[in-house]
């Protein structure tokens, strides 16, 4: 498709009328209820078509953000970054004393004392689950599905080393998983795209009236699978300098990796055998991008800190390969696809209070953009592979994500009489993701979250110890959304168009392990 996406519906050009094809498509009848018959191919191709148009764009979506195979907590950033920051929730913007201040405030690396040698390694157990119901007044195909994703458990490291050049000047390094998303679910029941069983559904395909399948032919349902994954990581060079005895300044560089891949595929039921020209499979190649951040710092009081950060957008451009319509022998040929995606900028402020006999306590407010990012998302193919309803074929593929910025509230405390340190942290972020843009591919909907921390000390050694938990959070789809109309089933009634009941929700929470060691030099 060369013209602009309708902003109604992803993957649908607007004619000059002003009414996008797919509302024609809707109009003319081409997304009626199909019944097999002589031309049964045909019309089993134009609703996998419709599946494939809108799956893949909300299933790339769901891939765009998954930073080293992890599912983030604010939209699809880490509350935190760092043990001992994941211990006290975050609220660590004017606390200083880590190699992360690298990635939240380079400001705070000449508050350091001696240099620091710090590395660590969470580990993140997230839990999801996708349900729908559908009820299009036959019983025959209606479907109730409650899904698990599958087990996981992601590794996220983090490595960084941080110095004073002299007495108002200090220096660092440090290399992290910076966020993103990805789940995998396997075993969503579907009607089929014609409402018929499977062998009229192969026998439409391979125009063969006499084709049937053992076991599975009288089946009225497919299975679908979707799989995606993103990594992004980060390295951050910082530089911070003292102004005066109370002001701490620092700008920093960010470098970042990406690497994409995702999976939509559909089987029998028993998920032995794939459904031919209706799945895709895409693989990136590596997309860097750059960012620049600054930071502040004001010690107002020899015990009261006021902070403030600002981290840039970073663009990303995902070039890859892709197979299309998988199985079908016209699309044998992998076309190249690019697409353009940005980390958002985000603000912060926060204040610190030290009463210098143990007890630290740290405020932060976040505002991160998802707005300017996550609206639209558009996908290149270098062949026209995407057949529209009613038998146009586009080479792009562009969908609304809709979300909204964020607001992030963080409290933290740190108590260290002696050589053990507690802490205990409280995260909350409102949600960026939407009704209208939810779906189970990308889950990125937690909002509260709880840690506690220990850190002990050994003369110039410490070992920090974390946990944090996103509480359960369940965001319903709106009626209207992509995920809805991509796997609604319409018809003709004596009123008109009818849009069968259907409704869908996803739920998500989860649980960090942290462990960190630093090491702090003479």
């Amino acid at each position: 498709m060369q013209g602009e996406s309708c902003r109604h519906h992803p993957g649908c050009s607007e004619s000059p009328d002003g009414a996008g094809l797919f509302h024609r498509s809707i109009l003319s009848g081409q997304m009626r209820r199909l019944t097999v018959g002589p031309d049964a191919a045909h019309k089993v191709a134009i609703m996998f078509t419709l599946h494939r148009q809108r799956g893949a764009a909300l299933l790339v979506t769901a891939t765009l953000l998954m930073a080293s195979s992890l599912q983030a907590t604010n939209g699809m950033l880490m509350t935190s970054y760092g043990t001992r920051y994941m211990g006290m929730g975050g609220a660590t913007l004017a606390i200083g004393g880590s190699v992360m201040d690298l990635e939240s405030n380079p400001s705070n690396l000449t508050r350091l004392d001696d240099a620091i040698f710090e590395a660590g390694l969470s580990l993140m157990a997230p839990q999801l689950t996708y349900r729908d119901k559908f009820y299009p007044g036959n019983s025959d195909l209606s479907y109730n599905n409650s899904v698990r994703s599958e087990p996981s458990l992601f590794p996220l490291p983090y490595i960084g080393y941080a110095a004073p050049i002299n007495d108002r000047m200090a220096w660092g390094v440090s290399f992290y998983a910076q966020g993103g998303m990805g789940a995998e679910f396997d075993g969503i029941l579907r009607t089929t795209p014609n409402g018929g069983t499977l062998n009229q559904l192969f026998q439409g395909l391979a125009g063969d009236p006499t084709l049937t399948l053992p076991l599975i032919g009288d089946l009225r349902q497919i299975r679908e699978r979707t799989y995606s994954n993103l990594a992004f990581v980060k390295t951050t060079f910082g530089l911070s300098y003292q102004l005066t005895n109370a002001l701490h300044v620092g700008v920093g560089v960010d470098v970042g990796a990406a690497q994409m891949k995702w999976e939509w595929t559909f089987k029998d039921p028993g998920g032995f055998m794939t459904m031919p020209g209706a799945g895709y499979r895409y693989e990136s190649d590596t997309a860097y991008g750059m960012a620049g951040k600054v930071g502040l710092v004001y010690e107002i009081t020899e015990n009261w800190a006021a902070s403030y950060a600002y981290t840039g957008r970073t663009n990303l451009r995902f070039d890859g390969k892709m197979s299309v319509n998988e199985g079908d022998p016209r699309y044998f040929l992998k076309p190249t696809v690019s697409m353009n995606m940005g980390y958002p900028d985000k603000h912060g402020v926060g204040v610190a209070y030290d009463n210098k006999k143990g007890l630290i306590v740290g405020l932060t407010y976040s505002r991160i953009n998802w707005a300017s990012v996550m609206n639209t998302i558009e996908f290149d193919l270098s062949a026209p592979y995407v057949t529209m309803p009613g038998g146009l074929v586009t080479n792009r593929l562009a969908f609304n994500m809709k979300w909204r910025d964020q607001n992030v509230y963080a409290v933290g405390v740190e108590y260290r009489p002696d050589t053990v340190a507690y802490r205990i942290g409280y995260n909350y972020g409102t949600n960026p993701v939407t009704s209208a843009g939810v779906n189970p591919l990308f889950p990125a909907i937690t909002t509260h979250h709880a840690s506690l921390g220990l850190g002990l000390r050994f003369d110039r050694l410490d070992v920090d110890f974390a946990v944090e938990h996103a509480f359960l959070s369940t965001v319903k789809g709106d009626t209207m959304s992509d995920w809805t109309v991509l796997h609604a089933l319409y018809s003709f009634d004596a009123n008109g168009i009818k849009n069968p009941y259907m409704n869908y929700e996803v739920s998500m929470q989860q649980t960090i392990f942290s462990i960190g060691i630093k090491h702090r030099s003479e």
